[in-house]
């Protein structure tokens, strides 16, 4: 796997990690936290555990084992000296306030102190953690919140970055999306998602193009890019390729790997609000509302960003005497 340009992130996580603190990386959606741990499990390989928190719920809805099968992870880890690895914990936070039905569909019976019994145990020195947040200041203003974990910020890359780190990671995305993929679609789907969708982040918002345009035509052509952004944003075709034909050529030779990006980018990106102005560049005309044509995939797996996906797999826990996960 290769991670780029995040070197100061990982750096700061592993000198947390060798404290004995607890780390939480935190940014907007797509910027790449995910990458950021798999990055960090590259230069530092230390054993992990993950909790994929949405298929958790689901599994244990009918038989209310939420609690304990989240504890089983935990105790396992503290056992194992390894670190456990919590993609958006926030969603803990979610299950204790009572809203599991609102955001997961399911109820869950949560006795609402699964996130403070987490907290508990990091403050105790009995758990080492690494966890991902796209709400970070909801959850500074949990009192004693910072005791707990080290924050560490992961903020948006350039294009250029964009460009170069897609492109040296296709082979991965070319196996997710099942068709090839060329350097040119690659920076024009950076290109036009950096111009004209300002509310989303880079890269993630540059693969959520290619996704939609490859599921919904089975290829990602620079012709089909230029069409779904240009029926979503109400831009002409003409002038989109007029702005990809003055961005300079990506790199024509890359080492590529066979990196695992895993579900880093996994949301999908949406057309900017109607009553928000154009950045400059635009053409003054305004958006249409709608956000590009969402595949059929539920609400549940964007919320849990497909962390089943990952390369590092959870071992089975019993989360009762009569249930294994």
């Amino acid at each position: 796997m290769e991670v780029m340009y995040r070197d100061s992130e990982i750096s700061i996580s592993i000198r947390c990690l060798l404290d004995d603190r607890s780390v939480i990386l935190h940014g907007r959606p797509g910027v790449g936290k995910r990458a950021v741990f798999d990055g960090l499990k590259e230069v530092f390989p230390v054993p992990t555990i993950e909790v994929d928190i949405a298929r958790l719920v689901t599994e244990s809805a009918d038989c209310g084992t939420f609690e304990e099968s989240l504890e089983g992870y935990a105790q396992l880890a503290s056992q194992k000296k390894a670190v456990l690895f919590i993609p958006h914990i926030e969603l803990l936070k979610v299950l204790e306030d009572g809203a599991c039905s609102a955001i997961f569909g399911v109820e869950c019976c949560c006795n609402g102190s699964v996130f403070r019994d987490l907290c508990r145990m990091v403050a105790l020195g009995e758990l080492t953690c690494v966890a991902t947040t796209n709400s970070y200041k909801s959850l500074q203003r949990i009192s004693n919140f910072y005791c707990y974990f080290t924050g560490v910020e992961v903020r948006e890359m350039t294009a250029t970055q964009s460009i170069e780190c897609l492109i040296a990671n296709r082979r991965y995305l070319e196996d997710t999306m099942g068709m090839l993929l060329s350097n040119k679609a690659i920076s024009a789907a950076v290109t036009m998602t950096q111009e004209h969708f300002p509310h989303q982040q880079l890269p993630g918002k540059a693969i959520d193009l290619l996704t939609i345009v490859g599921e919904s035509e089975r290829c990602c052509s620079l012709k089909s890019l230029v069409r779904e952004v240009s029926e979503t944003t109400d831009i002409t075709s003409d002038q989109l390729f007029q702005e990809i034909s003055r961005q300079n050529s990506p790199p024509s030779s890359i080492d590529f790997q066979n990196p695992d990006l895993g579900s880093a980018f996994g949301r999908r990106f949406s057309a900017p609000d109607k009553n928000k102005s154009r950045p400059s560049g635009g053409t003054g005309q305004r958006r249409k509302a709608h956000a590009p044509a969402m595949s059929s995939r539920s609400a549940l797996r964007r919320i849990s960003i497909d962390t089943s996906n990952s390369s590092v797999k959870s071992p089975s826990i019993p989360s009762s005497p009569l249930a294994v996960l």
